[in-house]
């Protein structure tokens, strides 16, 4: 979840600080030395959105109302380096109130990420894109590929996720983030894992508090949904089903292990990192059933744990 809530919060510096700088400057873009001054402009408002450097290769207007970027690389310290050979803008009509700048549709094509999780984001109070928000209709993603370094207990891990394609809304503002992804197909690399396709809808307050109505994935015969929230003071009440849970879906935790066909399994979480309660049911069918509660502090270094498990019928 913080992962995910990095990614967006920095696509909302990216949205936000961009609305900026078109509506500011969109009468010179029809001019080569007027396209000079905005690129110039947009990579250094961009490179302090996102406390790092951006360059533009060049900018283009090919027809009214629509920009491309081309070559673009956001290189931020610490956080890793995210690069596009082409993103196209098709702006829409604004709109008065709240000042919202709207993009018919954002076209991303060979975007390549190379991410790495090493803490809390910065405070972002004096990178609120100006106050305006900026609301793509359309946005899509093509040929991308995402590597991402995470720090772990056990070490580093490495994950890689290429190709990725995306087709999602997205507007972000003062008031915070919504994002809805209608797709979201990616093929993990170095993983013993199958091709995923998703879809989500996410909510990110200006508070810092996430809400996710919605969710759902499905990889090689099994099917997750769920739903969750995460408030401002840290309290989560999550909830996740995998239903069908493929025979093969936990061989890559457990070598060999094959569950009976129309297996199911629910997880609950909830309460603050000093208290979490956790509860689990899992439907082996005719096999038998197993069921299990925890209780978890996880506000120290090392999480503290009670926990109780049932088993009904197991058929060995």
């Amino acid at each position: 979840m913080r992962i995910l809530r990095r990614v967006v919060v920095v696509a909302g510096f990216v949205l936000g600080t961009m609305g900026l700088a078109l509506v500011a400057l969109l009468a010179a873009l029809h001019t080569d030395p007027g396209r000079a001054v905005v690129r110039e402009r947009l990579q250094h408002l961009l490179s302090t959105a996102l406390a790092g450097r951006v360059t533009l290769g060049a900018l283009e207007t090919p027809r009214p109302g629509t920009i491309v970027l081309r070559d673009v690389v956001a290189s931020m310290p610490e956080r890793g380096v995210v690069r596009a050979s082409r993103i196209e803008l098709a702006l829409g009509l604004p709109l008065p109130v709240p000042p919202t700048l709207r993009l018919r549709h954002v076209r991303v094509d060979g975007l390549v990420a190379h991410l790495r999780d090493v803490g809390p984001a910065r405070d972002r109070d004096d990178r609120d894109g100006g106050g305006i928000t900026v609301a793509a209709d359309d946005l899509r993603i093509t040929a991308g590929r995402l590597a991402m370094r995470l720090d772990a207990d056990v070490g580093e891990r490495r994950v890689v996720l290429s190709p990725i394609s995306l087709r999602a809304s997205l507007s972000a503002g003062p008031a915070g983030l919504r994002l809805a992804v209608a797709s979201l197909e990616a093929t993990p690399r170095g993983l013993p894992l199958a091709p995923i396709d998703a879809a989500l809808t996410l909510r990110v307050a200006a508070d810092g508090g996430i809400e996710l109505p919605s969710f759902a994935l499905t990889s090689s015969g099994t099917r997750l949904s769920g739903t969750g929230t995460l408030d401002a003071s840290r309290v989560v009440d999550a909830h996740l089903s995998a239903d069908p849970l493929a025979p093969a879906a936990l061989a890559p935790l457990v070598p060999g292990l094959v569950l009976p066909p129309g297996s199911t399994a629910r997880l609950a979480l909830r309460g603050s990192p000093a208290g979490l309660r956790a509860s689990a049911q899992v439907d082996l069918g005719a096999a038998g059933r197993i069921a299990a509660r925890a209780r978890v502090d996880a506000s120290g270094e090392l999480p503290v744990y009670r926990a109780t498990l049932a088993v009904q019928e197991l058929v060995p």
